[in-house]
């Protein structure tokens, strides 16, 4: 996932080109079940083991947090009981219909 490229997966006998077929990525692996080869309906089975890879947790909620009444990134100020509230357009109007009417 570092590289951002896709290689060929080696198999000693892969599966032959079809459609319709049930595939699931569990673990470490890809299963792929039967499927339709343009002639006869298939019965067979495949599994292709990956490397493993670490995914990292999410920081989306903590980005989204840096957005939050930050003025370098704000381009909406409210005033609220005397204080300044900063925000941005893009996240008013995806949380509110009369932000979105208002801003796009």
């Amino acid at each position: 996932f570092d590289h951002n490229t896709w290689s060929m997966v080696s198999a000693e006998a892969p599966p032959s080109g079809r459609s319709s077929l049930v595939a699931e990525v569990y673990g470490n692996s890809l299963f792929v079940f039967g499927g339709y080869n343009g002639t006869i309906v298939l019965n067979d089975f495949y599994e292709f083991r990956f490397e493993p890879v670490t995914i990292p947790p999410s920081s989306l909620v903590d980005d989204m947090m840096k957005l939050m009444n930050n003025p370098v990134y704000s381009d909406v100020v409210f005033l609220v009981e005397g204080k300044q509230v900063h925000a941005t357009r893009a996240q008013l109007a995806a949380r509110s219909e009369p932000f979105r009417a208002m801003f796009y």
